[in-house]
């Protein structure tokens, strides 16, 4: 598996606030931090933003970071906007100085009445994605993103179980059912009286890949049954079901574009410049390519639809034009029936906004 995580260039504030949240500034030591070490997740990512960010600033001096603040417009009395706007980009700004040692020079602060492209604010969610700093350089590179390269992938099929239960007591006052893997508990479910005749439970399945590496080629995971009769006694009883790990016969690797802003479908010409990048170096002749548009919560599902479609589209035009020969297996708009990110928060709402590429190489 390679994976490229593209980077929103965004960071929200809270109503009327230039405290920045604690979420985007995750503890780290300068001197030993690296993209290799990031999460292999779209948000893990994004968190660790403003490092990503200073350590390239600080490697490469010359290079100058635009940080723009705005407002939602309704936050404050229109006389306090600017200042309110102000004091976001110099929250990051004082950040970016404190803990990466930047130069000031390479640091710009500005302040807008509005987002370049403004959520609309008739959604509450609008407001508050409205209520941003948003990030630019004229070099590039600084905003390259990150890649994790040649991984495995691990996927458990399928994600619950079903155990059939013979009793032999007609006593029992409540039971407990747990399924682990080397000793780490990866389901559990338990009720009172007398345990169903088939108990059926939902692994824990990002439990169960933590292991994966070290399983056999064939292995198992033991069940455990415990059942307390009205007397006190316990009751135990215990098996394994097995599974088998196989290897899928391709390489894949996966693109997310990310910077679709809101009720837009056209690609900026940073993500046109990846995405051609993307697709000299990772399609072959024998490659299959499957595109998947997607979209937030907010509006109409109809329309979400066609909007996600139309992402999917713009997609799979800017391939062939690159490279005409593509296989495009499918190319689908989902709308908002699979949101990939919690809606609750800004940045999952933009993350929902997006194209996936999907490339699939035969294995030699």
């Amino acid at each position: 598996m390679t994976e490229t995580f593209p980077l929103l260039p965004y960071v929200f504030f809270d109503s009327a606030s230039s405290v920045l949240p604690p979420r985007y500034v995750p503890p780290v030591v300068p001197e030993h931090f690296a993209d290799s070490s990031l999460p292999r997740s779209t948000l893990g990512i994004y968190y660790h933003q403003l490092h990503i960010l200073g350590k390239r600033l600080a490697e490469d001096t010359t290079a100058v970071l635009f940080i723009t603040g705005t407002t939602d417009g309704r936050e404050v009395p229109s006389a306090e906007q600017p200042i309110l706007a102000r004091a976001r980009a110099q929250a990051i700004a004082n950040y970016l100085l404190r803990r990466w040692q930047l130069r000031p020079h390479q640091l710009i602060i500005r302040t807008s009445t509005a987002p370049t492209f403004p959520t609309n604010p008739a959604y509450p969610d609008g407001l508050v994605e409205n209520r941003r700093v948003e990030l630019s350089s004229d070099n590039p590179g600084i905003f390259s993103p990150i890649v994790h390269e040649r991984f495995r992938e691990y996927r458990v099929v399928p994600s619950r179980v079903a155990l059939r239960v013979e009793s032999t007591s007609n006593t029992i006052v409540r039971w407990e059912c747990r399924v682990q893997v080397c000793g780490a508990s990866i389901a559990l479910r338990n009720g009172q009286g007398t345990p169903p005749a088939l108990i059926g439970i939902d692994l824990d399945t990002a439990a169960l890949i933590a292991h994966a590496p070290h399983f056999g080629d064939t292995d198992s995971v033991e069940c455990i049954l415990e059942a307390i009769t009205a007397d006190g006694r316990t009751l135990v009883s215990r098996t394994f079901i097995p599974f088998v790990r196989s290897m899928s016969k391709f390489e894949r690797r996966r693109l997310s574009l990310v910077v679709f802003d809101f009720d837009r479908a056209d690609l900026t010409p940073q993500n046109r410049a990846l995405v051609e990048r993307f697709v000299v170096s990772g399609i072959t002749p024998r490659s299959r390519v499957r595109i998947t548009g997607t979209t937030d919560r907010l509006g109409e599902a109809s329309y979400n639809m066609q909007l996600s479609q139309a992402r999917a589209d713009q997609a799979r035009r800017t391939i062939e034009s690159v490279l005409p020969s593509a296989q495009i297996e499918d190319v689908r708009g989902l709308g908002a029936s699979q949101l990939l990110f919690d809606n609750s928060l800004p940045e999952g709402r933009f993350y929902c906004r997006t194209v996936t590429i999907t490339i699939e190489t035969p294995l030699d």
